[in-house]
C-alpha cells in the first residue's frame, strides 16, 4: 500500500471514529511546539522525530525534558508509517 493510501485510510478512520490500520512512526514537526497553558513544558523544535501513537492514531513525541508531548494534526506531517497493532 502506498503512503498516500495509508494517509487516506488514517484520516478517514478519524472521521469514522474507528482505529486506523496504520499509524505514524515518524513525523516532521513543522514549527516549535509547546504544551498548552498551564503546562507549556520544554517543547520541541521543528524537525523530524520518531513518534508514539495510541490505537486511535493520536501522535506524541518526546520533548526536550523526555516527556511525551501530544501534537495536533496541523503541527506535523507524517514521514513514515507502521501497522497499528495496539
Amino acid at each position: 500500500m502506498s503512503n498516500e493510501q495509508k494517509a487516506i485510510s488514517y484520516y478517514k478512520s478519524a472521521l469514522l471514529k474507528v482505529a486506523p490500520p496504520f499509524v505514524p512512526s515518524r513525523v516532521n514537526v513543522l514549527r516549535n511546539v509547546f504544551g498548552d497553558h498551564p503546562f507549556p513544558g520544554a517543547g520541541v523544535v521543528a524537525g523530524q522525530y520518531n513518534c508514539q501513537c495510541n490505537k486511535w492514531g493520536a501522535v506524541g513525541v518526546l520533548d526536550r525534558d523526555g516527556k511525551l508531548l501530544g501534537l495536533r494534526p496541523d503541527e506535523f506531517e507524517i514521514v513514515e508509517w507502521v501497522d497499528n497493532v495496539a
